[in-house]
């Protein structure tokens, strides 16, 4: 595990790993971060009143916020300042909203190391164990480091096609999952996957899921997948309303490329990652999958258990 420990006596931030005895050893690498935290909401619901007063909170402890230019202009207030990029920049970004919130925050952090505190406005939120109710203990809480963080294992993918005429197609990002998806009033499509240098399975139906374990709560539970917990470094590989009923859900292991090649592509089939960022497909596409080197990190409270959140998530699930 790692957190971010500041040093006010030197006006810099320490990289530092936690070990098993609570104590900390510090990395070679020292971090310069500025009194500056990042803001990201919502952006089809956002909670503009609370943003206001978290903003105006911020400054009241001489520490200024930092939005998007690409969220703007979602708020103004003398407070904030809209950045390009949280690089360099924040020493965690807070992200109100749902878990497509936390999803859009862990692409814009994780290349960079930069922590999210999350806190679940929306229904279910399974990364977040905060709520508007604790939101302020809990930014208290990370502005004196005090909390331990949460990795995450990330996914990436990349389209590998045969003529490339627009230039290199774009690697994309994921926390939850990656999807192949054959598209509305369409033939069926069908999927060949190889796990490594093996052919591991084919599968003729609506397109396929693969998904990191922090993303087996979502799309891939609905399609017949198991809940992975985060800790386990493997992939999972699950079809989307297959024809035949033996063709079940995989887990695979994380240190091998997932490759998946295509046929019967239509005109509306595409891959789609974390339900957010979207790229068309076409006839003999090749889709590779593996786990990125960037990792998403939450800030936690220190007696956050994965399954007792789960468990709650859950039973608010059924309330629903």
């Amino acid at each position: 595990m790692v957190a971010r420990v500041e040093d006010r006596r030197r006006g810099h931030c320490v990289a530092a790993a936690r070990v098993e005895d609570g104590r900390r050893a510090p990395f070679l690498r020292e971090v310069n971060v500025m009194d500056s935290v990042g803001l990201m909401l919502n952006l089809i619901n956002p909670p503009v009143n609370l943003a206001r007063e978290l903003v105006q909170w911020f400054a009241d402890r001489g520490v200024q916020t930092l939005m998007l230019e690409s969220d703007a202009p979602q708020l103004v207030h003398s407070g904030l300042r809209y950045v390009s990029s949280f690089e360099g920049r924040a020493r965690f970004v807070a992200a109100l909203g749902g878990d497509g919130t936390f999803l859009r925050a862990a692409r814009w952090t994780a290349p960079y190391g930069i922590p999210i505190l999350a806190a679940n406005l929306g229904h279910l939120g399974f990364l977040s164990e905060l709520g508007s109710e604790n939101l302020f203990a809990a930014l208290e809480m990370a502005l004196g480091g005090d909390y331990a963080l949460d990795t995450r294992m990330m996914l990436q993918g990349r389209v590998e096609r045969e003529a490339e005429a627009v230039g290199p197609l774009p690697v994309l990002l994921g926390l939850n999952d990656l999807v192949i998806h054959r598209g509305s009033n369409t033939p069926v499509l069908t999927v060949h996957v190889q796990v490594g240098d093996v052919p591991a399975a084919s599968y003729r139906g609506d397109g396929v899921i693969i998904s990191t374990p922090t993303g087996s709560t979502g799309y891939a539970l609905s399609a017949g997948g198991p809940i992975v917990h985060p800790g386990v470094r493997a992939l999972l590989i699950a079809p989307v309303c297959p024809h035949m009923l033996q063709e079940r859900p995989m887990l695979v292991p994380g240190d091998e490329a997932i490759s998946v090649t295509l046929e019967n592509v239509s005109a509306r089939s595409s891959i789609e990652v974390d339900g957010q960022t979207q790229l068309p497909l076409f006839e003999n596409d090749r889709v590779v999958v593996t786990v990125s080197d960037a990792q998403a990190a939450f800030i936690r409270t220190r007696d956050f258990q994965f399954f007792s959140i789960l468990q709650n998530k859950l039973k608010n699930w059924r309330a629903t």
